[in-house]
């Protein structure tokens, strides 16, 4: 029996990515005779032509974010999406600030790599956008900000078929969404879901189904997207709210954090245990080898939560206009706060301007109150420390980049212990 015309079209009227119908739309496509797979054959100019792009979503949100390719980029044009998605993301909530992505590449480079995602948050930074990497994305996360106004930069896999995608990691910059799926802008062209192959140069609005998102962006689970989230804009913002944890869940109670601390659940607060996990999510530090390395440091540099300031009185680093000391005072004013001992003017005002809390300058003690462990974890994510702990870096490892030496190696390897206990 041969399919009639209608019967054909059909499959593609009730095509919803189900595995069953990915893999014949890849039966059919590896059936087909070259010149039927060519961009200037017929069929598919008058597919084209017929798929516009969204202009308004029947129900979601569009933002008018302006397209930026990463192929003409002045250097490392096969590297730099996570660059041209951010400068996408940059130029529509400050535009006028960059002429094009070069610009944004520009400022990129002088910081560090491309492909570093505390690179991509300091430039951003520098032009006046807080944000963060988050790696515990989930859709409504996504829908949120762009529901705020706020283009967002993801990470895919953006390799191999729909059943097993695969990859280095690629960037787009979701810019809206409705009924079916995401508007995106992504800066290589536009990906067929089916089979990973990019079958346009031309990645502006671009529709991706949610399918194709779950598959490529929340790989393991509906809730380990990585992407760039948009906190503020200078100028624009609001004093911002301390950051919550998603519907109230923990991902370190008050008994673990007394067990790993090796104290009494009647010493911790909740206030303390409520601003750790909101630290924690707000860093990204949401996987196990992350939160396992992030509080042994902590509790070895606390004394297991005894200190969350630095004993010594600070003078020491009076006048180190390394630091950025440069006022009289500024030494013990400034001296370690935190449970990473965050140290100097100039770390206490980068902290300050991350929060949008200008309170930060009125020096440790309000930091060692306020923020114990978000100070912490401004540094551990400043320095790209769950790439480093998540890639299996071991607690040597660890500690030398949070030490700078193994000062305490024992010490921290006896809360990393008790840590592997209770955080699975």
């Amino acid at each position: 029996m041969t399919l009639s015309k209608s019967d054909f079209q059909n499959f593609f009227k009730y095509y919803s990515e189900q595995d069953h119908q990915v893999d014949g739309i890849s039966r059919l496509y590896d059936a087909l005779p070259p010149e039927l797979k060519s961009e200037d054959h017929e069929w598919v100019k008058a597919y084209r032509d017929q798929l516009k792009r969204p202009e308004e979503p029947s129900t979601g949100t569009l933002l008018d974010v302006r397209y930026f390719s990463q192929r003409d980029n002045y250097r490392d044009a096969n590297r730099t999406c996570f660059s041209s998605s951010c400068a996408m993301a940059l130029d529509y909530v400050k535009p006028g600030t960059i002429s094009n992505d070069d610009d944004y590449i520009r400022t990129v480079f002088s910081i560090g790599d491309t492909t570093e995602s505390w690179v991509q948050v300091r430039a951003l930074g520098d032009y006046g956008v807080r944000t963060t990497f988050q790696q515990n994305g989930k859709n409504e996360d996504i829908k949120a900000l762009i529901d705020a106004g706020y283009p967002c930069p993801v990470g895919i896999l953006h390799k191999g078929p729909a059943n097993y995608p695969s990859g280095g990691g690629h960037w787009i910059c979701i810019i809206g969404y409705d009924e079916k799926g995401w508007v995106v802008n992504d800066p290589w062209g536009e990906l067929d879901h089916a089979s990973g192959v990019y079958t346009s140069t031309n990645g502006d609005r671009v529709h991706y189904s949610y399918g194709m998102l779950d598959a490529r962006w929340t790989v393991e689970s509906n809730s380990d997207g990585w992407y760039i989230k948009i906190n503020s804009v200078e100028g624009q913002e609001k004093a911002p709210e301390q950051p919550k944890s998603p519907d109230g869940q923990e991902l370190v109670s008050k008994s673990d954090l007394a067990y790993i601390w090796n104290c009494s659940e009647s010493l911790i607060k909740n206030i303390e245990v409520e601003e750790m996990n909101n630290c924690l999510y707000e860093f990204g530090i949401t996987r196990t080898q992350s939160i396992r390395h992030f509080l042994s440091q902590t509790a070895h540099e606390s004394g297991g939560g005894r200190y969350m300031k630095e004993i010594a009185s600070g003078e020491a680093y009076e006048g180190r206009t390394d630091l950025g000391n440069t006022q009289p005072g500024d030494g013990p004013k400034y001296k370690g706060a935190g449970y990473l001992q965050m140290t100097g003017r100039a770390n206490y005002q980068a902290f300050s301007n991350f929060m949008g809390d200008s309170r930060v300058m009125e020096g440790v003690d309000y930091v060692a109150d306020t923020y114990p462990f978000t100070s912490a974890g401004f540094w551990w994510h400043n320095n790209n420390m769950n790439q480093l702990c998540e890639s299996g870096g071991t607690i040597k490892q660890v500690t030398k980049r949070v030490n700078g030496g193994y000062n305490g190696l024992a010490d921290r390897e006896y809360y990393y212990e008790r840590c592997t206990k209770v955080i699975k």
